[in-house]
Formats: C-alpha cells, sequence, structure tokens
C-alpha cells in the first residue's frame, strides 16, 4: 500500500475481474479494473461513454452511490472506490462489461481488497499525488445526521450509528483507515434487515440481496456470526471510504459521522473540496 502524503500517484500491475450480480436490480453484472496512466484518476467506462469517479457525477445517493455522465450511468460503486482509495490506488479504468451496478460479490469489499493486494501496485514515477487537509473544521447536517471534518495529519475515520435492536448504538474508530481497511473495514458487509426485504423488493430494491451477500438482521438476533466487531458501524465506515474517495484525492482530515448515509457523506466531501485546495 502506498499511504503517505507526498509519494507517487499508482496504478494497478495487472487488470482484475469481477462478476456476480447487483445489489439492487439483481441483475448480472461485471467489471474489470485495468491499470491506467498519470492524471486519469478512477473512471468507470460503458459503451454509452466514461463516468469520472468525482462528486461532479453523483447522481443518486439514495440506498447507494451512483454516478452518471450523459447516457452514462453505473451504481452501487461505493464497494470498489473504497478499495482502491484506502490501498493507495490513484489511477484505474473500471470497465463495465455487463450490467449497470457494480457486482455485490460478498456483500463486503473484502474480494476486491483482496484482488487489487494480488495484482498489485505500481508507482507511477516522476508523478505526485493529490491531496487536501482540512485545516478548519467543518461541519454538515442532514435530516437527523451529521458530519464533522477536523484538522489531522491522516485520514482518521469515527463512524455512530443508531439502528433498531439488536444492532443498537455502535461507534466504529479507524485511527488510520488505510493501515486498518483490510482487517477491520473491507471485511464489513452490507447489513440487511429481514423485516424491510419485502418492502425494499416491491420498490424494486434489494433483488439481488440474499443470506449470501449481506449480514442478515433479525428482530431477535443476526443471522450469521459476525465478521468484525460491530459490523454494521463498520460497514458504514466503509461506505464513508468509498464515498469520500470521490473528492478525488488523499484526504488528511479526521472525519466523525453520526447516522450518515451516502447522501450526507457526499455534502461532506463537497464541504471539503469547497473549503480547501487540491496540492500535487
Amino acid at each position: 500500500m502506498i499511504d503517505d502524503f507526498g509519494r507517487c500517484q499508482t496504478t494497478l500491475s495487472r487488470p482484475i475481474e469481477f462478476a456476480g450480480v447487483g445489489l439492487h436490480g439483481g441483475l448480472s453484472s461485471r467489471l474489470s479494473i485495468i491499470p491506467a496512466t498519470a492524471d486519469t484518476g478512477v473512471v468507470f467506462e460503458r459503451p454509452e461513454g466514461s463516468i469520472p469517479a468525482l462528486l461532479p457525477f453523483v447522481s443518486d445517493a439514495s440506498r447507494c452511490t451512483a454516478i452518471s455522465n450523459g447516457e452514462a450511468r453505473i451504481e452501487t460503486i461505493e464497494h470498489v472506490l473504497a478499495s482502491l482509495f484506502a490501498l493507495g490506488v490513484t489511477n484505474a479504468t473500471v470497465r463495465v462489461l455487463e450490467g449497470v451496478e457494480a457486482p455485490v460479490l460478498d456483500g463486503s469489499a473484502m474480494p476486491i481488497a483482496q484482488a487489487i493486494l494480488e495484482a498489485g501496485i505500481e508507482a507511477i514515477p516522476g508523478t505526485r499525488r493529490k491531496q487536501v487537509r482540512v485545516r478548519d473544521a467543518l461541519y454538515v447536517q442532514r435530516e437527523g445526521s451529521y458530519a464533522i471534518a477536523l484538522p489531522h495529519h491522516q485520514l482518521r475515520a469515527t463512524v455512530i450509528v443508531e439502528f433498531p435492536q439488536p444492532v443498537g448504538s455502535e461507534v466504529v474508530d479507524a485511527p488510520d483507515v488505510r493501515e486498518q481497511f483490510v482487517e477491520r473495514i473491507a471485511p464489513a458487509r452490507t447489513p440487511g434487515f429481514v423485516r424491510e426485504w419485502e418492502m425494499l423488493k416491491s420498490r424494486g430494491l434489494a433483488l439481488g440481496a440474499s443470506a449470501d451477500n449481506v449480514l442478515p438482521i433479525h428482530d431477535e438476533g443476526y443471522g450469521d456470526e459476525l465478521r468484525v466487531p460491530n459490523e454494521v458501524g463498520a460497514h458504514k465506515l466503509l461506505d464513508l471510504v468509498g464515498d469520500l474517495a470521490l473528492v478525488g484525492a488523499d484526504i488528511a482530515a479526521h472525519i466523525i459521522t453520526y447516522r450518515g448515509g451516502h447522501a450526507l457523506n457526499h455534502a461532506l466531501g463537497r464541504a471539503i473540496l469547497e473549503s480547501t485546495s487540491v496540492d500535487e
């Protein structure tokens, strides 16, 4: 992993590919992530066109993060972005070979992170990574949720969640997101409250959800053994990392969210960009 500020830009050493179903649409999905040249950033390629993975291209934040550019659209990209961002890959082309969503895989980012590490990450000589440093406290609020960004020397994230039992209140803190990503964050699966599944499916959502790709949560308890402590909160932290990747640069800040979600994460990312400058 390349996690120090002031280092070179990077890309993958070789392509990797994933296939499965989309979480919400339930349709077949396949994508490949291939190496890219300096200053490409992360770009999704579809037959209809290319979509930079940046905040101005966000088109939906209701149940996932989706980005669009003209007729081109791709959904549920947060786990892909979190893995690339946390493992230090600054340049990659993501070719969408089938479907309109990234494949849900096992509901976590672990298969993607493992594939990236197995493929290897290469520095691009003679380049500089983009970075933003939060120098003054930032605060955004949205419908009973809030997020704060404080000055810090690296990316630290603290997520506070409140759900009905059996989840209840959870606090998950990652003092060094990149150092702890593989062990504590990437394994966390998408939580699925079983009592909501029928409602979601009636709205055309969660059609690809199953016990193989979500953490089932019943009224009386979890339907599977937890992979990491406070797995629901850890998954919220995973989504936060993926959404912050849309800033398009390394971030030095302590991020704190309370009852956060994609829309709040995007709002905080925009506030960071508006209040800081991107250094190269």
